[in-house]
């Protein structure tokens, strides 16, 4: 008892010892601790964890947001909005299947299901037009070439029980069909010209910016390929001067000239449409 006495008496006086540090002593001890968790956790998920449970929650907004995704997108399979994520992707990897030569067949028997289901959903919900009709036709000739297997029986009857309340008017919606019959008036020339003469702007002019140019612009950036189609974006305008110097002071790199932006795109990624990190 008496030998335990003393050894708690010594770790008092040790901790007290280490309380009398100056700071600039715990500053330095501070630094070269976390200098050793930034090396180590460079080559150690152990350490790494370890470094941004202790010194760092720079990414912890990120870890949220992407929980929150998930969790939105795992309501968004029973409870869809205006899209559906899980129908543009799967519907994506049929029309990659589609143009595969040679094509195996069959192909997606571990995912038409859930398609069929996801579509009868959107259907239901009375989702976006055009992305129901794009997924209509996409399954469509899906189920048309891999007509008489066995297998997808009972997911194409499924299907067909959906569109018999269909109207398929207007042209087939299967992008992969690709239209050749015109060339386009871009060269490598002109495109290079193009990249050349392409600039960072740090000063505008003072004068408003039309709605119409910027909805131009969207729509071309919006043409842009995404994973599996996803089209996770959304575009929000501010053109309103004391709502654009709010949105200036967020992101880094604007500090000198943000003041004589007259306008302001933010692209908001939504995480909603991954199913997972990974994804």
């Amino acid at each position: 008892m008496l030998t335990l006495a003393r050894r708690g008496l010594q770790a008092v006086n040790s901790f007290s010892a280490l309380r009398a540090l100056p700071r600039r002593v715990w500053r330095r001890i501070w630094w070269i601790t976390e200098k050793s968790l930034i090396r180590r956790g460079a080559t150690s998920s152990v350490w790494c964890r370890l470094y941004y449970a202790l010194f760092s929650d720079a990414y912890l907004r990120q870890q949220m947001a992407g929980l929150a995704g998930r969790s939105a997108y795992q309501r968004s399979l029973s409870n869809p909005a205006r899209s559906m994520a899980l129908l543009r992707r799967n519907v994506h990897r049929l029309e990659k299947g589609l143009v595969m030569r040679p094509r195996r067949k069959p192909f997606a028997t571990d995912y038409i299901g859930e398609t069929v289901k996801s579509y009868r959903i959107a259907h239901e919900r009375g989702l976006d037009a055009s992305e129901l009709a794009w997924a209509r036709d996409v399954l469509t000739e899906y189920f048309r070439v891999n007509a008489g297997v066995v297998e997808l029986e009972a997911h194409r009857q499924r299907f067909v029980s959906v569109v018999t309340s269909e109207t398929s008017e207007g042209p087939r919606l299967m992008p992969y069909c690709r239209d050749f019959s015109s060339q386009l008036r871009v060269d490598y020339d002109s495109l290079y010209q193009l990249a050349r003469y392409r600039r960072s702007v740090r000063w505008f002019l003072q004068k408003p910016v039309p709605r119409e140019s910027i909805d131009k612009a969207i729509e071309l950036g919006a043409q842009a390929p995404t994973a599996c189609n996803r089209q996770p974006f959304e575009f929000r305008v501010f053109d309103d001067p004391e709502l654009v110097q709010k949105i200036i002071g967020i992101p880094y790199g604007l500090v000198g000239y943000g003041h004589n932006v007259p306008v302001i795109v933010v692209v908001v990624g939504r995480l909603a449409n991954f199913f997972s990190e990974h994804d």
